[in-house]
Formats: structure tokens, sequence, C-alpha cells
């Protein structure tokens, strides 16, 4: 279960899995949120600890690869409004953007994250491989 707010948060500590937090989130940022649904799930009664997952989209290419999935992501999210700008604005869209989400969620202990292609191709996973083989 996602969310920001308190109570999607609580939720998550009360009935799910666990929690796995949107696009456009830092580590940092999910330490805090990840926080309030460790608490909740104690709170609970419940054993174990829930699970941490995060999500993020990738672009990979020459420039105009990076603006046809940067662009992607601002058409999917148009019915935000200007808020679409942040999602968009979050596409890693570098080798050494990538690499370092990938370490900064390993180094807080997220148990699983997923990188989303935002360009319909299976280059795309080509590149990501190349980009994640020595991790």
């Amino acid at each position: 279960m996602g969310g920001r707010t308190p109570n999607p948060l609580r939720r998550a500590g009360e009935i799910a899995d666990g929690y796995i937090a949107g696009t456009g989130n830092s580590p940092q940022q999910m330490l805090e949120y990840y926080s309030h649904v460790e608490s909740a799930w104690k709170d609970a009664g419940r054993s174990g600890r829930p699970l941490m997952a995060a999500i993020n989209y990738y672009a990979l290419g020459d420039a105009a690869d990076v603006e046809r999935g940067v662009d992607d992501v601002r058409t999917y999210y148009s019915f935000m409004g200007p808020n679409r700008e942040r999602v968009a604005g979050a596409t890693l869209t570098s080798p050494e953007a990538i690499r370092d989400s990938i370490r900064g969620y390993r180094d807080i202990g997220m148990d699983d994250y997923v990188l989303m292609p935002t360009i319909p191709s299976l280059e795309q996973f080509d590149r990501l491989a190349e980009v994640v083989a020595g991790i």
C-alpha cells in the first residue's frame, strides 16, 4: 500500500504487507514515511516488519530519448496540473542517477526497488542492465 499522508501510512502498517513509495521520493523521505508505517505495524500487534519498497521511472539514451521518456511521464500525469512537473522531473535520466538511487535505497535497507522504463522499448531494459551490472 502506498501514500504520503497519515491515513494511508497508518493503514499500510495496520492491514497491508508493507509500504511502497511512489515516484519522486528520496531514501530519506522513504525512511520518514516508513517510520510511520512501522509504528502502526507495531501498534497493531503485528510480528515481523513491514515490506519496504519503492518505484521510480527511468529513461536512458540520447537527449531525444530522454526528453521523450520525461514527456511520457508528464503526459501520463497531466491530470495533476502543474504538479506533473515534479513527477516528470524525478525521472532518472542518467546512469549515475540510477546507480546513486539504487545505492541510496540499498543503504537504507530497501526490500524491493522497481525501475520502470518510460519508453516502450526493450532497448531500455538492455541499457538498464548495463547500468546496474556492476552494482
